[in-house]
């Protein structure tokens, strides 16, 4: 089974359900596929790149979070990189893949970038 790094989450597994569990588009699912059945853990890895920007003369440093799956999903923005309290390490076998193509994925995070 793979061990990997995940960040800490921020929300509890309860709260999620009951997220899941309430508001129109629930009733909506529910009338379609039954009542929400269960609830499972799922990771997606993330490359972490740390970005220079300039803009006009003047830099920012930046650090985002790109899915290396396919790069698809929007970029995570992170204030700093994250430190041990905010990252845990865990067995599972709910994760996908990572896509080892670095170059393509330095060029997936530059066109976001610059869309920004």
């Amino acid at each position: 089974m793979p061990r990997i790094r995940s960040l800490r989450p921020n929300v509890s597994r309860d709260a999620a359900v009951e997220e899941f569990s309430r508001g129109a588009f629930n009733s909506m699912r529910a009338l379609v596929f039954g009542p929400l059945r269960s609830v499972a853990d799922f990771y997606i890895p993330f490359q972490l790149f740390q970005v220079e920007i300039s803009n006009r003369g003047k830099i920012d440093q930046r650090v985002f979070g790109l899915d290396a799956v396919s790069g698809s999903l929007d970029l995570y923005h992170f204030e700093q990189l994250p430190g041990p309290a905010e990252v845990v390490f865990l067995e599972t076998r709910n994760c996908v893949p990572a896509n080892p193509d670095e170059q393509r994925s330095q060029e997936i995070l530059l066109g976001k970038v610059r869309r920004l």
